[in-house]
């Protein structure tokens, strides 16, 4: 009981900083449905709502785009109640039945799988039991930095601000780096990475890049990887062991690890060269 306690307040705190004028689970905006989602086992979310008449599209159906929202609001409030705040980087919906006006609903949104600062949630609309709608979503975790800015800035009154999200202690950029490097990878991202090395050991990495959830999330892993290592230890990583890690999904981001750990290497080659 004292975990769903925990869970609802973590969301509702969040609702608050993050999304005080939602139109999905705002109470404040006046024309919003206001969802109230309630936790479920697992972390799952979820709410009922009325599916009203100027919510539709074609006549008597609600409308796709009502229906994306709603499945989307479901799943950055199931990441609410865990204490993340991230964004969608890419929806798919698929809709299986035509969903009336009139009826009542239920949306419910879980997290399937997390991959740094990458999640994995799915999202489902029933009507009488039956499954209307479904969606996935991958979203992107905000910056522990734009994340404490807007909580400066934003408060629910009678509620303790939550803290921020975890924060990805290998990101950024290094202003006295020993060495460094950066390359940019066949999809358009580019990945920035800087060692301190002393006494023959790798004693900070960072990372930076602003491409993809699975560049950050390779990113962030052989960072991890690396540092406290030697520079000969760190070129043993690569990258078939990042993605059997599960740092990032094998067919959509086998070329984000080759680009994380490539640059790594240039790294250290740059430091085992230097004069």
């Amino acid at each position: 009981m004292q975990g769903t306690e925990d869970g609802i307040a973590t969301l509702r705190q969040c609702q608050g900083v993050f999304h005080p004028d939602c139109w999905v689970c705002a109470g404040r905006n006046g024309d919003a449905l206001a969802l109230s989602f309630r936790l479920l086992a697992g972390q799952a979310v979820e709410a009922s709502f009325r599916c009203d008449e100027r919510l539709q599209g074609y006549s008597g159906w609600l409308h796709g785009g009502t229906i994306a929202a709603i499945l989307d609001g479901a799943m950055t409030n199931c990441l609410f109640a865990a204490g993340h705040a991230a964004v969608t980087a890419e929806l798919k919906v698929r809709f299986r039945h035509p969903v009336p006006v009139g009826a009542d609903a239920t949306v419910r949104a879980q997290c399937t799988r997390r991959l740094g600062p990458l999640f994995i949630v799915r999202a489902e609309i029933r009507h009488q039991g039956r499954i209307m709608a479904t969606g996935e979503g991958k979203f992107i975790e905000r910056q522990r930095s734009a994340m404490a800015q807007e909580q400066k800035t934003v408060e629910t009154p009678g509620t303790a601000r939550p803290e921020p999200a975890a924060s990805e202690p290998f990101f950024g950029r290094m202003n006295d780096p020993v060495a460094a490097a950066s390359l940019k990878g066949p999809c358009g991202d580019e990945m920035e990475l800087y060692l301190d090395i002393r006494d023959g050991v790798i004693r900070e990495v960072r990372y930076y890049t602003e491409g993809c959830g699975h560049t950050r999330s390779c990113g962030a892993a052989v960072a991890a990887r690396a540092q406290g290592r030697t520079p000969f230890d760190a070129l043993a990583i690569n990258p078939r062991e990042i993605i059997d890690a599960q740092e990032c999904l094998p067919d959509e981001g086998r070329h984000c690890a080759i680009l994380a750990v490539s640059t790594l290497y240039r790294a250290i080659a740059a430091y085992l060269l230097a004069p």
